[in-house]
């Protein structure tokens, strides 16, 4: 997991130092380097669509606050093949606060194999909730 964050930070820096100093007529193998402004897709695209997408949109690798990436998504609303985000929806994966996919991991989620505080098929729902219960018991008793 740590050399995928990894590889994430040093896509986007790549992609984020690309945007800035790349000219927006370049053009490499017949798609626009960089697109902020139309509609077509680019290399890294600031929204839209693209290889790389920053922002909102869908990609083959999308760093988004709402998009889908076909290989992997982040953000608010992601989906793909793995996704991250608050809601996320991957067909391989998902790490996200409230997901579905395969194989997951979150607060609530559905799939085959899910390790979250509630969900589908999941003892440790249950031993969650009990050691909550008992915590809120304790401050209630002191509270008396």
């Amino acid at each position: 997991m740590t050399r995928f964050v990894i590889l994430t930070l040093i896509v986007l820096v790549v992609s984020i130092l690309f945007y800035i100093t790349a000219d927006e007529t370049a053009v490499v193998l017949g798609m626009p380097l960089i697109n902020a402004s139309q509609p077509d897709p680019a290399w890294i695209a600031l929204g839209g669509t693209g290889v790389i997408v920053i922002g909102a949109g869908v990609g083959l690798i999308a760093l988004t606050w709402i998009g889908g990436g076909v290989l992997f998504a982040t953000g608010q609303v992601s989906g793909g093949l793995i996704a991250f985000g608050q809601l996320g929806i991957g067909l391989i994966g998902f790490a996200a606060q409230v997901g579905t996919g395969l194989v997951g991991m979150g607060q609530g989620g559905l799939g085959l194999y899910t390790v979250t505080q509630g969900g589908s098929r999941n003892e440790a729902g249950k031993a969650f909730l009990k050691s909550l219960s008992a915590e809120l018991n304790e401050i209630l008793t002191i509270l008396r």
